[in-house]
C-alpha cells in the first residue's frame, strides 16, 4: 500500500495501473503551492553543487514556482551572490598591489643609501687618516690646535652623516615590515571572510536539501518496493 503522508487531491499520476517500477520511482504527486518539477529541477541542482561546488546561473534567476521552501531558496541565493561577490572581488588585490609598489619603491631607496653608506664609510676613514696625519703635525709643532680640530670636526661630522645613513636604512626596512604584515593581515582576512562564506553557503545548500527531502516526504508518493501497480481500491 502506498500512503500519502498529507492531505490533499492527487496533482498528477506519473504511472499507470498494472505497470511495473522499481524501488524508489514517483508514483503521484499531492498538490501543493509547489510545482513538482521545479522542486525536482532544484534538488538536483542543490545536489550537483555539494558534489561539484558548482549551481546554474540561470537557476538563480529563473522563478521557480516552490511555495514553502522559497524562503529557503532565496537565502541560499543571497548567500550565493555574497559569496560570488566576495571571490571576484578586486578590492584586497588592489591594495595588495598598492602596497607591493610601496615595498619596491622603499627598497629602492635603501638600495640608494646602501651605496651612499658605502661612499660615506670611505669619507669617514679618509677622514681619520687625515686626522691621525694633523695630531702627528701637531704633536712636532707644525699646526696649532684649531687646525687639528678642524679635522677631528671633518672626521665626527663624516661619522655623523654614516650613522645617519645607517639609521634611514633601517626606518625604511621597518617600513617594508609593516607593509608586508599589512599585505599578510588583507591576505589573511579575505582567505576567513571566503572560509566564512563558503561555509555559510554549504550550511544553507544542505538545510535547503533537507527542506526539499521534507516536501518530497509529504507531497511525492513513491514505490516502496519493486513491483505491479494496482488502483483497483483508488478512491477519487
Amino acid at each position: 500500500a502506498v500512503i500519502a503522508n498529507t492531505s490533499g487531491y492527487l496533482l498528477s499520476i506519473k504511472k499507470q495501473d498494472k505497470e511495473v517500477v522499481q524501488k524508489g520511482e514517483v508514483l503521484a504527486v499531492v498538490s501543493s503551492s509547489a510545482e513538482f518539477e521545479d522542486v525536482t529541477m532544484l534538488e538536483q541542482a542543490i545536489e550537483r553543487f555539494l558534489q561539484e561546488g558548482s549551481f546554474p546561473q540561470a537557476l538563480l534567476s529563473k522563478k521557480l514556482k516552490l511555495g514553502e521552501l522559497q524562503g529557503d531558496f532565496s537565502q541560499f541565493v543571497l548567500d550565493h551572490a555574497a559569496n560570488g561577490f566576495q571571490t571576484n572581488n578586486r578590492y584586497a588585490e588592489t591594495n595588495i598591489s598598492q602596497l607591493n609598489r610601496q615595498i619596491s619603491n622603499l627598497q629602492l631607496s635603501i638600495g640608494e643609501l646602501e651605496k651612499m653608506q658605502t661612499v660615506t664609510a670611505a669619507e669617514v676613514q679618509l677622514a681619520h687618516r687625515q686626522f691621525m696625519d694633523k695630531q702627528s703635525l701637531y704633536s712636532s709643532g707644525a699646526i696649532d690646535r684649531f687646525e687639528l680640530e678642524s679635522y677631528k670636526s671633518k672626521e665626527y661630522q663624516k661619522d655623523k652623516e654614516l650613522k645617519q645613513l645607517s639609521l634611514s636604512i633601517l626606518e625604511k626596512q621597518k617600513e617594508i615590515n609593516q607593509l608586508q604584515t599589512q599585505i599578510a593581515q588583507i591576505t589573511q582576512n579575505k582567505a576567513t571572510s571566503n572560509q566564512a562564506l563558503s561555509s555559510s553557503l554549504i550550511e544553507k545548500a544542505q538545510l535547503l536539501r533537507s527542506k526539499i527531502m521534507e516536501w518530497k516526504f509529504k507531497y511525492v508518493l513513491v514505490a516502496p518496493v519493486d513491483g505491479q501497480l494496482s488502483y483497483g481500491q483508488l478512491r477519487q
